[in-house]
C-alpha cells in the first residue's frame, strides 16, 4: 500500500498511508464488520449468527499488510479480530466510493494460501473473491446511456435526448452524433 502513496494511485486506496511502524506481514485473523454482511461482500451465511460462525471457522488470513487508517467516507469490511495487538482502526477490507466506481484494498499480499488451509468443501475462498469483484462493478455506469426529456415527448414531434457515450476506457466522447428512435 505505501508503494503507491506518491502515484496516481493513491487517491483510489480507501485509506491513509502509514505513519512509521514496520510492514507487519504476518498471518492474521480477520473479523468481518456488520458492513460486510449487509452489503453482501464478506456474507458466509444466511443470518448474521451462522455468517459470524463461519469467519470464526476460518484460518487467519496470511501474509497481511498494516495499512493506515481509513480515508474520510471509507467503508471498512473487516478489521483485525479482537485479540489483535494491531488495534481496531486498521481495516483489513476496505472500501470507498472514487469517481463513478468504488476503490478497495484487501490488506493482504495473497489469499490462495488462505483458501488451501480451509476444508475443501468451504467456499469462502471463492465467495470472497465472487462478492467483492461483484461489489466493485455493481454500480458501474453503462457505456452508453441516455437521459431523456424532463416533459415527455409529444408522438411526431421533435425531443431532445441527451446521451453520455463513453470510450473502452470509460472516458466521456464528445461530438455529434445522430440516432433515429422508434
Amino acid at each position: 500500500v505505501d508503494d503507491l502513496a506518491d502515484t496516481v494511485l493513491a487517491p483510489l486506496i480507501p485509506t491513509m498511508p502509514k505513519t512509521g511502524g514496520g510492514t507487519g506481514q504476518a498471518a492474521a485473523q480477520v473479523r468481518p464488520e456488520p458492513e460486510a454482511f449487509l452489503s453482501g461482500v464478506w456474507a458466509l451465511g444466511g443470518d448474521m449468527d451462522v455468517h459470524q460462525r463461519n469467519w470464526e471457522a476460518l484460518p487467519p488470513l496470511p501474509d497481511v499488510d498494516l495499512p493506515g487508517p481509513p480515508r474520510i467516507g471509507a467503508t471498512v469490511l473487516a478489521t483485525p479480530a479482537p485479540d489483535s495487538t494491531e488495534g481496531a482502526a486498521v481495516p483489513r477490507l476496505a472500501w470507498q466510493a472514487y469517481g463513478h466506481g468504488k476503490g478497495a484494498l484487501l490488506a493482504t499480499g495473497e489469499t490462495w494460501p488462505w483458501h488451501l488451509q480451509t476444508a475443501a468443501d468451504n467456499d469462502a475462498h471463492e465467495r470472497l473473491w465472487r462478492q467483492l469483484v461483484r461489489a466493485l462493478v455493481r454500480d458501474v455506469p453503462d457505456a452508453v446511456r441516455m437521459t431523456p426529456p424532463d416533459v415527455p415527448p409529444v408522438a411526431g414531434a421533435p425531443a431532445t435526448l441527451e446521451w453520455i457515450v463513453r470510450d473502452d476506457g470509460f472516458a466521456p466522447i464528445s461530438g455529434a452524433f445522430q440516432a433515429v428512435v422508434t
